[in-house]
C-alpha cells in the first residue's frame, strides 16, 4: 500500500515536472518569436514610411524633374525644396512659393528658389549641378530686367508663353524620370522584403523542429 502511494506520488511529480518543462519551453518559444517579430518589424518599417523624393540622378537634376509638371503645386514646392535646399519647406516659405506658383507660375518660382543663397550654398556643398536650361533662364531674366519697367511684364509674358509651349513635354519627361528613379530603388526594396521573408521561414522551421513534443501530454 505504501509502495503504491509512493509510486503514485512519483508519477504525479514527474508529470508536474514535465508540464513545467513544457510550459517553460513554450514561454521560451514565445519570447524568441517576440524578439524576432521586433527585428523583422524594424527591418521592414522603413518601407512603410514616407521617403524623401528622389531624382534619377540626384546630383544632376533635369529641369522637367524640378518643375514636376505632372504633379500638383504643393508637390512641386515640396520637391523643389528637397532637391535645391535639401530640406522640407517651412510654413512661411511653403506659403510664399505656393502663392508665387499661383500668381506667376512654376518657372518663376523655380528660378527664384534656385537663386536663393541657401539653395546656392546647398547645391555647391553637395555638388549638385543646376540644369543648364535653368541657368539660361536666369541669364535671360537678367536681360529682361535691364529693360526696367517693361522688363518685368515682358519677362512674365515670356515665361507664360514658354510654359504653354513646353508644359506637355515637361509633364511627360517628369513622369518618365520619376518612374526611372523609382525603378532604381525597387531592387533594394525587393531584396529587403525577400530576405526578411526567408528569415521568417527559416526561424519558423527551426522552432518547429525544436519544439517540445506534447503528444503524450
Amino acid at each position: 500500500m505504501q509502495d503504491a502511494k509512493e509510486q503514485s506520488l512519483n508519477t504525479l511529480i514527474k508529470r508536474l515536472r514535465e508540464q513545467a518543462a513544457s510550459e517553460e519551453a513554450q514561454c521560451s518559444v514565445q519570447a524568441v518569436m517576440a524578439n524576432l517579430a521586433v527585428q523583422w518589424r524594424k527591418r521592414l518599417k522603413p518601407l512603410c514610411e514616407p521617403q524623401p523624393p528622389t531624382l534619377f540622378e540626384p546630383r544632376a537634376p533635369r529641369l522637367a524633374e524640378l518643375l514636376c509638371a505632372h504633379r500638383d503645386a504643393d508637390t512641386f514646392v515640396e520637391r523643389a525644396y528637397w532637391h535645391l535646399l535639401g530640406r522640407e519647406h517651412d510654413e512661411e516659405g511653403g506659403a510664399y512659393y505656393r502663392k508665387c506658383v499661383s500668381l506667376q507660375g512654376r518657372l518663376h518660382a523655380l528660378i527664384t528658389l534656385a537663386q536663393a543663397e541657401e539653395a546656392q550654398r546647398y547645391c555647391q556643398q553637395c555638388h549638385i549641378a543646376i540644369p543648364l536650361s535653368l541657368l539660361r533662364l536666369q541669364r535671360w531674366q537678367q536681360r529682361f530686367m535691364q529693360l526696367r519697367q517693361p522688363g518685368a511684364r515682358l519677362w512674365q509674358a515670356f515665361l507664360n508663353w514658354l510654359w504653354e509651349r513646353q508644359a506637355p513635354r515637361w509633364r511627360e519627361q517628369g513622369q518618365h524620370y520619376e518612374s526611372l528613379a523609382r525603378a532604381r530603388h525597387f531592387p533594394d526594396e525587393l531584396y529587403l522584403v525577400t530576405s526578411t521573408l526567408l528569415d521568417m521561414v527559416d526561424a519558423l522551421e527551426h522552432l518547429r523542429l525544436n519544439a517540445p513534443n506534447n503528444d503524450g501530454a
